[in-house]
Formats: structure tokens, sequence, C-alpha cells
């Protein structure tokens, strides 16, 4: 095998796929965590989506066996680059992919235990780590709840200290895309992105059309990662992230949503909007609750999503 190639208790190689969009000092620094990591990866694959900031000449510039770039000439969206990168991987012949957020840190053996428990949970397609914010010690995400508390998707743990509530390996109703371990036969099977989400809840969508197919996702509490949620995309009430995210819900529904799902929607998301929009503006949140309930309507009645304005959307 390769030198550095990284392995888990039965020998596989991993493939880790990174999405780059004027992703700078976030992309530098993430892979400057992986190159810390106690097991490397054969190869990672970083996917440009047309940067403008010259991070994309930068990294071209990298000279390495184990550094992939593939440039888009325009923004394809985080689904899409992330099944280019995969496709590259599995022409590679790796048993595994893990798709890494560019503004995620690895802790340096967090690959060794998500490998570890793939080798002994081989109904597992999908698996996840304990994730925290910014530099923890709070909680980002803990695996994925799926209902409405009152959002679709619950990241368990959000906002909380870790203090050990969330220590159990166990199987969950789905798994962020922030740091997701796939295996191959899940994605030969059909367990790539659907690239109608342009991004966000493409991640839910994987988990639930996998466990239809009759794979887990499951969550490895030692594998931890470090998050700096939304700063490619805006945090929190950022209008096109809420333009985005609900839209994506209406698509998410439309493709894999059951009754009761499609019933707590259209009572806690539409019909309560109003409530929804009185306390956004007594928060100081009123462009970012207008924005997701244009995601809505236009998720709704099919209408094209809208694209960024700016790169710092």
């Amino acid at each position: 095998m390769a030198n550095g190639e990284i392995q888990g208790s039965g020998g596989e190689s991993v493939a880790v796929v990174l999405v780059n969009f004027n992703g700078g000092d976030l992309t530098f620094s993430c892979l400057k965590h992986l190159g810390k990591s106690s097991l490397s990866p054969t190869i990672t694959i970083i996917i440009d989506n047309a940067s403008t900031d010259g991070s994309a000449d930068f990294l071209r510039s990298i000279r390495s066996p184990e550094l992939e770039v593939i440039c888009n000439r325009e923004n394809l969206g985080f689904a899409k680059a992330c099944n280019q990168g995969i496709r590259r991987a599995l022409e590679l012949s790796v048993d595994f992919v893990f798709l890494l957020n560019n503004d995620a840190r690895l802790a340096p053996d967090a690959l060794k235990y998500l490998l570890d428990a793939a080798s002994q949970h081989p109904n597992a397609g999908l698996l996840g780590g304990k994730i925290f914010l910014d530099d923890g010690p709070k909680l980002w995400c803990a695996g994925v709840n799926v209902g409405f508390f009152p959002n679709l998707q619950d990241l368990r743990g959000f906002g909380k200290f870790d203090v050990g509530q969330f220590d159990r390996e166990e199987k969950v109703g789905a798994l962020t895309g922030c740091g997701l371990l796939l295996r191959r036969p899940f994605l030969e099977a059909g367990g790539l992105f659907d690239e109608d989400f342009f991004v966000y809840v493409e991640d839910l969508e994987l988990s639930i059309r996998g466990k239809k197919m009759g794979w887990d996702c499951l969550y490895v509490p030692k594998a931890e990662l470090f998050h700096a949620a939304g700063s490619t995309s805006g945090r929190g009430y950022g209008p096109w992230r809420k333009y985005m995210v609900a839209y994506n819900l209406v698509l998410f529904l439309k493709k894999q949503g059951s009754w009761a799902l499609w019933g707590a929607f259209l009572l806690l998301d539409v019909l309560c909007w109003p409530l929804v929009l009185v306390a956004g503006i007594l928060r100081g949140r009123t462009k970012g609750v207008l924005a997701k309930g244009l995601g809505l309507i236009h998720g709704l009645f099919g209408f094209q999503p809208r694209p960024p304005r700016s790169s710092s959307e």
C-alpha cells in the first residue's frame, strides 16, 4: 500500500474530499490540522468552486502526490462538488470517503476512531463523530434527530456543554456532512448526494435515503471535530442561509417526506410563520425570517432557488 495510507483495523484506505469556495485561511487551517492526524489519508481531493480569493491558485501550487485539486469554472454548489470528489475517490479504489467541511478541524485520532467503528459495524454506511462549536466546550452536533423539534432536523446537543451525555456509540436518525465517513459499497449502491440540493439539507436527504436502502447512520463519539459553523455562508440568521435551508427543507419533504413530517411542517413552519416573523422583528432578525418565508414559498411552488448575490453569502 502507498506510504502514509490510512488504515483501520481491517487495512482500509480512505480519501478525504473537501470543497473550497473562497475558503482562504479556513481551507488552509483545515488542511494543516488534517496533516496532524494520527493516520494520514491515501489522498485528499479538493474541489474548488470557482473561488476568486486566490485560494485556488495557492492550492494548485502545492506539489504533493497525496493532494489533488479539481477546479470548476463556476460555483456548482456543495452537493455537486462533493460528488465530483467522491467519484474521483472511487476511481482510485479507496474503501472509504471522508467528507470534511473546510471550516472544520479534526482531532488527531478522529479518523482512526471512525474507521475502527466502521470495521465493527459493517452495516454502517454513514458514520459521523462528536462535533464541537468552534473550539468547544459547547457542542454543535452529536448526531441528528429527525422530526420537528420544532425544526425538521435537530442537532443533538447543540449549544450544550459536553458533560458526557452523548458519549454512547449508537445509531442516529441522520448525520451532518461536516465530517462524514461513507463506505464504498454504500456509495456504489447510489449513496451520492442529490444534486438538486445546491447547499444545505443534502446530508439529511442522503441519511434518510441511505436508511431506506438498509444502511445505518452511526454516531461515533470518540471521533471529535471542531466546527466554525456557518463561516462560509453566514452564521445563524444570515438571510441567504435561511433562504436555502427553507427552500431545501421543502425539496427534502417532496423527495423523502412522510405524511407526518408534512403535517408537522405545515403546522410549525407555514401556519406559525407570522408568529416567527413577529419574534424575528423583536430580536432584530427580520431579514432572516423574511428570507426563510421566501424560501418556503419558492420551494412549495417549485421556483428555482435564488443564487447568492456575493461570495460572502
